[in-house]
């Protein structure tokens, strides 16, 4: 009954032909992934042996469905084309650190600590689990379970204390970067955090308006000295 061979005993592919041969093994429902063996096992005709149900269903059948636990990933399993749902190796999984597990599959973000495994913090802002040393605040530096290390004058930057400046930006307030590159009391400089150079601008603006005022007292005494003298010189009586 195969068309173009009708009357000739062929090999089929597919479901077997004829009533009076037994239907292959249906396996396990399509719809249900997990059922592993069960789902491989449904056989077919594989167009070269006559006797028996030799083919199966193929690789791109998935009979395992992924799965995460206790912070390690296992992936999906297909059927290997021989009737069996291979069971998972190392292979097949992955840690998720230093993220926790995310449904059936590894968290890629966190908002806080609770999304990422002991021992790493949350950035919040990169939204990322960090391992080891972090900045809890802008001048504070610690690893999970520690002891915080205060960075101050300094600014924390990527779990480290920084030790040098480049900028206001790199100390913490109310802390200015003097020409040193280290981070001062603003107080010294007597004027806000606006910036290093502007700290240290307007301290040699009042160095120099402090040495004008000095040059003009001592100019003012030596005119007063001078004319005392002149006073004095007319005050005589002529002979």
């Amino acid at each position: 009954d195969v068309v173009k061979a009708e009357g000739i005993c062929i090999p089929v592919s597919g479901e077997p032909h004829g009533s009076v041969r037994a239907a292959c093994n249906a396996g396990a429902d399509a719809g249900d992934a997990d059922a592993g063996d069960g789902l491989c096992a449904k056989s077919a005709c594989n167009g070269v042996e006559r006797l028996s149900c030799a083919g199966y269903v193929g690789q791109g059948v998935r009979c395992r469905e992924p799965s995460c636990t206790d912070g390690v990933v296992t992936f999906a399993g297909y059927c290997d084309g021989l009737g069996s749902c291979p069971a998972a190796t190392v292979a097949d999984t992955k840690a998720c650190a230093p993220f926790v597990c995310g449904g059936q599959a590894c968290a890629e973000s966190c908002a806080s600590d609770a999304d990422c495994v002991e021992g790493a913090t949350c950035d919040t802002v990169a939204m990322k689990c960090i391992l080891g040393a972090t900045c809890t605040d802008d001048h504070t530096a610690g690893i999970a379970g520690s002891t915080p290390k205060d960075c101050t004058p300094f600014r924390c930057a990527a779990g480290q204390c920084l030790t040098q400046c480049n900028s206001i930006d790199d100390c913490a307030a109310p802390n200015v970067c003097d020409v040193n590159r280290l981070c001062v009391p603003a107080t010294g400089f007597g004027v806000s955090r606006v910036g290093a150079s502007c700290a240290m601008t307007n301290s040699h603006a009042s160095s120099s308006e402090s040495g004008a005022w000095l040059m003009s007292f001592s100019l003012l005494g030596l005119v007063l000295v001078r004319r005392r003298g002149r006073s004095s010189q007319d005050a005589r009586p002529m002979r």
